[in-house]
């Protein structure tokens, strides 16, 4: 009986907990976990996205000993590819010094003193004007050479010029001097060829000025101008000769052409010829002993 009354306790007292317990143990089991977000710092998440970049180490490199340089080759613009072959480039040719004896003997002979020029200038004037030679004269500002001459040949033949000492240049009816040219050349110019030279001159005419410098000139070479020309020629021979050593050989040779030419000679053309050296009476007077010693040899 003992032993029974104790079974049926125990079991009363199992069945008592047992119903207390069971409904929180339910609860338990069907309340989900609760799950808490990993949250990773801004920083950390750009370390993540930026790829890992290798560590770069400076590598020393060696120069190959003896290594050629390496050719730059620059293109070529079209215009230098395709020059222009219309015209060639300026050629000045030099013309050879003066030879007066061998050109003019006997200098108070006009026919023998201008014979030779007058050909000249009407042989290369008929080139010009038939528009075989192409021709132009500038200014130079330069009191022993006041004229600059380019001259073209357009023609498909060799030309020959030649320039003689005591060739006129005639400006025309244009208020300008008309030049006796001094220079001496005998060139052959080919088809396409240029020639550009500044002429040796000097004033036939003191009443008009020279041309100024840049200034063009419809020039035309002509065997005389109104006021002649075998007495400028004669001259210019004649000072050539006789003040040869002068100093003042240039002034002597100008002055004597414009009293020649029975022409003015003032201040002004005083300055031009001999700059500040006209203020010098000394200057002056050996200039006009030359001058009247050239006349009188005429």
């Amino acid at each position: 009986m003992g032993r029974l009354y104790f079974h049926i306790v125990s079991l009363g007292l199992l069945l008592l907990f047992g119903c207390h317990q069971a409904p929180e143990q339910a609860a338990q089991a069907v309340s989900p976990t609760p799950v808490v977000a990993e949250v990773t710092p801004a920083l950390e998440q750009r370390e993540l996205l930026t790829p890992a970049v290798p560590e770069v180490r400076p590598v020393r490199l060696k120069a190959a000993r003896n290594s050629p340089p390496k050719l730059v080759v620059t293109p070529k613009s079209r215009a230098e590819t395709n020059p222009p072959v219309s015209k060639p480039s300026p050629q000045k040719i030099r013309p050879p010094t003066l030879a007066l004896e061998r050109s003019y003997p006997k200098a108070k002979n006009s026919a023998s003193s201008t014979q030779g020029s007058e050909a000249a200038s009407l042989a290369l004037d008929k080139a010009i004007q038939s528009g075989q030679v192409e021709a132009a004269f500038q200014g130079t500002g330069d009191p022993r050479k006041m004229v600059h001459l380019v001259l073209f040949n357009s023609s498909s033949r060799p030309i020959r010029i030649r320039l003689e000492p005591g060739m006129i240049l005639d400006p025309g009816e244009r208020p300008v001097q008309p030049l006796l040219v001094t220079e001496e050349a005998d060139f052959t110019l080919q088809p396409g060829d240029l020639y550009r030279g500044s002429l040796t001159s000097f004033c036939m005419d003191s009443r008009v000025p020279a041309p100024r410098p840049g200034e063009t000139v419809a020039y035309r070479f002509s065997d005389r101008t109104r006021d002649g020309g075998p007495a400028a020629v004669r001259a210019h021979n004649a000072a050539e000769k006789l003040a040869q050593k002068s100093p003042y050989k240039h002034a002597i040779t100008q002055i004597a052409i414009w009293k020649a030419l029975k022409q003015p000679v003032e201040e002004k053309h005083w300055y031009s010829v001999l700059g500040a050296q006209s203020k010098d009476p000394r200057i002056r007077q050996e200039v006009l002993r030359q001058v009247e010693r050239v006349l009188r040899s005429l």
